[in-house]
């Protein structure tokens, strides 16, 4: 059976990775004036904290030898479904189109480059574990992350080329 300091240390860092996610998210959704950034992060802020909340219900489970139930995804929509949701909330309240902006752009980036440090995290904990359980919670958050990361690259996608973008995402009218 594996140490319990280092089961604890692996809760906790997985808490406050999704803490760090939460603050970091809600801080840019609170001073962002693009629309476009303030309503994607805001949805990645509400993300963060179901993480979060996950983690303690397992745990807690955990504890009190209770079933431990782990969610294999976060929602049933795609991250292009995602997207377009989000890019249709931005244009509603701004009544405008969003247009590409670089500053848009770095910030998704940013973002992305830290969605994939969340994924290496996940998957370094999911493969350091020996417990079958404590590898569905961290493999499903790390599916979780892969998903804001292909929704980041996919709006950086669109950004930078939004007939392409439409051209990719439709593709399969034409092919098919």
């Amino acid at each position: 059976m594996r140490d319990v300091s280092k089961k604890y240390r692996s809760y906790s860092l997985a808490i406050k990775t999704e803490e760090d996610g939460y603050n970091f998210y809600k801080k840019i959704s609170d001073e962002a004036e693009n629309k476009l950034i303030r309503e994607t992060f805001k949805s990645f802020a509400a993300d963060e904290m179901k993480h979060k909340e996950m983690i303690i219900n397992f745990y807690n489970a955990l504890e009190n030898n209770e079933t431990v139930e782990v969610p294999e995804k976060l929602g049933a929509c795609s991250s292009i479904e995602l997207a377009r949701s989000i890019f249709e909330r931005a244009d509603e309240k701004v009544g405008e189109s969003v247009k590409s902006d670089s500053d848009v752009i770095d910030s998704y980036k940013m973002a992305s480059k830290l969605e994939d440090e969340g994924i290496k995290f996940y998957k370094q904990l999911h493969e350091s574990t020996i417990s079958e359980k404590e590898k569905e919670l961290y493999g499903a958050l790390m599916h979780m992350e892969e998903k804001h990361k292909e929704l980041l690259d996919n709006m950086i996608d669109y950004l930078n080329d939004p007939g392409d973008w439409f051209f990719e995402q439709e593709r399969w009218t034409i092919e098919g």
